[in-house]
């Protein structure tokens, strides 16, 4: 007899391959949203008149796992932000996330999770639909007709119905909260690696407090007290950890321009600013600015070639005109405005790796050169709190009458 073939192997005649493991990086992340397509997937097949009373089940156990790996994935994002705050935990990882009960994991995640009141309050909206699922302590429920006992599951819990409609909407509004707490805690982690907190208050918390101060020239003035003790009983901090945010604000050039002390980044001039967006505006009256498809369809080779020169040109020209510290600024301020999760922590890094990398002059001033380019700059710029050159720039683009082509999200930059 024949030696049955694998599936856990690749075969040459094999027409749909899935990679997995070394070959996928198959992370929980991936599998979350493998179990949470497949319950999509199958309610649809009831719709469609596929038996539901054989679908539920599978439905559900599917739905319920995706749920159980979301809190895990939650739980361990929360750790990692705990151990940057040296902040202690009462028992083991393994013991909290290894473990089926959806109840011992919601409590889990609320015993940490006002580590960050970002993660406690999106959470606490979510939580009160995860009841459905505390009947299922082991995650067997839904897999057996009865537990290892001979006590029948649906019986003991005197379930004879299920409301196909209902789970549905309700798995959504789990599924998404989730999918967005995860989300936000991967930013959220990425903050606090950056450093910038003190034990009671968040790198939000400070840049909020920041925006509420009077001018730095003005902390001796009699009121400031005041200001301070409003501060201190809004957020349940000591003195001492305010004096510690106060120290960070002065010293952080995001948060520092709040109270008028700008800390410029390096030296950019009027004139080279102003060098700057002239040939960002000149450059765009050109309707080709590289040999994609598009141009390639618009001109013939000989007008194609033309322009592609033209443009040429004009890179070099704007090159020969200003320093490669300039650039080199301006591509690190359009770094921070095109990454939203890049901080203005990160800003001196940036720029130091580009002079160490040597990166080409021309190639960096390719990707500044555009206009959406140039409203990446203007975040950055205002991102990292450089609100000489930031207001340098939009006068100038007042000035060609293009303002609201340029106006800046704020929601991007915070």
């Amino acid at each position: 007899m024949e030696k049955p073939v694998s599936p856990f192997e690749l075969h040459d005649t094999d027409i749909v391959v899935a990679c997995v493991g070394d070959n996928g990086g198959t992370d929980n992340n991936i599998i979350k949203e493998g179990f949470k397509n497949s319950v999509y997937i199958l309610i649809n097949e009831v719709y469609k008149g596929k038996s539901e009373d054989e679908l539920i089940y599978p439905i559900i156990y599917n739905a319920r796992h995706s749920i159980e790996l979301s809190l895990k994935i939650i739980i361990n994002k929360i750790f990692k932000i705990c151990k940057i705050k040296n902040k202690h935990f009462n028992f083991t990882e393994k013991e909290s996330l290894f473990t089926h009960n959806i109840e011992r994991l919601d409590k889990t995640i609320k015993d940490y999770y006002s580590i960050d009141k970002r993660i406690r309050n999106p959470y606490e909206d979510i939580s009160p639909y995860l009841k459905d699922y505390f009947i299922d302590k082991d995650g067997d429920a839904f897999k057996y007709e009865s537990n290892k006992d001979g006590l029948l599951h649906m019986r003991a819990q005197g379930i004879s119905s299920i409301s196909i409609d209902i789970f549905k909407e309700k798995y959504k509004i789990i599924m998404s909260g989730l999918d967005r707490l995860i989300y936000e805690l991967d930013y959220l982690y990425t903050e606090y690696s950056i450093g910038t907190f003190t034990q009671k208050l968040s790198r939000e918390d400070l840049s909020t407090i920041a925006k509420s101060l009077p001018e730095r020239n003005n902390w001796s003035d009699s009121e400031f007290p005041n200001i301070k003790k409003k501060i201190i009983k809004k957020y349940e901090i000591s003195s001492n950890e305010l004096s510690k945010a106060l120290d960070i604000i002065q010293n952080n050039r995001e948060f520092s321009v709040n109270i008028k002390l700008e800390q410029k980044f390096n030296e950019i001039s009027k004139r080279e600013i102003q060098k700057y967006v002239e040939y960002v505006f000149s450059n765009d009256k050109t309707q080709c600015h590289n040999s994609s498809k598009q141009c390639t369809q618009a001109y013939d080779s000989k007008k194609l070639l033309t322009i592609l020169r033209e443009n040429a040109n004009k890179r070099n020209e704007f090159s020969e005109g200003i320093s490669d510290a300039v650039i080199y600024s301006l591509l690190s301020f359009y770094i921070c405005g095109r990454n939203r999760d890049t901080f203005s922590e990160q800003l001196d890094i940036i720029y130091s790796n580009i002079v160490k990398n040597r990166n080409d002059k021309i190639e960096c001033i390719r990707k500044i050169e555009k206009k959406d380019s140039l409203l990446y700059v203007l975040y950055g710029m205002k991102k990292c709190g450089q609100e000489t050159y930031f207001n340098e720039i939009q006068n100038i683009i007042h000035n060609y009458g293009e303002t609201t082509s340029f106006e800046i999200d704020e929601n991007w930059i915070n």
